[in-house]
């Protein structure tokens, strides 16, 4: 009896425990491991996250309509679900978002351009079909680019450089450029701002 009594109560919680689930949710995301013992795991948005935004940009279409301030958050919320989703596949159209909201005027400048339209419409079509961000253990072989820059004070020569190596860190190869007189030149007051990768100066300055 005093077994019994002692067992009913672990009983009833057992009864209450969930089951294990596959899937797990937190910040608007679901993580599916439904494969993990496979070596692959996906990471999407909820629905309820995915309709929302959907939803809004709907919104704006059907309204022809987007001021500085609904652009600047629109382009937060995108850029959110973007970087679990799009990679850089959506950097054109969240780059057009961004210069809406830097955009000054009236009501005439919160209509719709045909460039921003056709970024919207870009944007709906990938909230309402992108493909969740897929997630494997497969290890593809590395290359790795070490670079730096050096600056001697006495010939007022500036360099930069780097170092080719393989998965291994095996060195392959090398290279080694003098900075041009022109950019040595510069005032050396202030701030010289370089952007490096084709993609990244494209986007901030097209």
């Amino acid at each position: 009896m005093a077994a019994n009594a002692a067992a009913a109560p672990t009983g009833k919680r057992a009864r209450k425990t969930n089951h294990f689930s596959n899937e797990m949710r937190a910040l608007g995301l679901v993580f599916d491991l439904s494969k993990f013992d496979e070596g692959v795991g996906f990471i999407n948005h909820t629905p309820e996250r995915r309709l929302e935004l959907l939803e809004k940009i709907i919104s704006i279409l059907k309204s022809n309509e987007l001021s500085p301030k609904e652009a600047e958050s629109l382009k937060g919320r995108v850029q959110w679900f973007e970087s679990f989703l799009f990679a850089w596949t959506a950097n054109r159209a969240i780059h057009r978002l961004g210069k809406r909201a830097l955009m000054k005027g009236g009501r005439q400048g919160r209509k719709l351009d045909a460039e921003l339209r056709t970024s919207l419409e870009f944007l709906q079509h990938r909230v309402e079909h992108g493909a969740p961000l897929q997630l494997t253990a497969t290890a593809e072989r590395s290359i790795l680019i070490f670079t730096a820059g050096a600056f001697d004070e006495v010939t007022g020569i500036g360099s930069i450089g780097g170092v080719l190596l393989d998965h291994d860190g095996t060195a392959l190869s090398y290279f080694s450029e003098r900075v041009p007189d022109l950019l040595m030149g510069l005032p050396r007051r202030g701030y010289i701002v370089m952007y490096i990768g084709n993609e990244a100066s494209r986007m901030a300055l097209v």
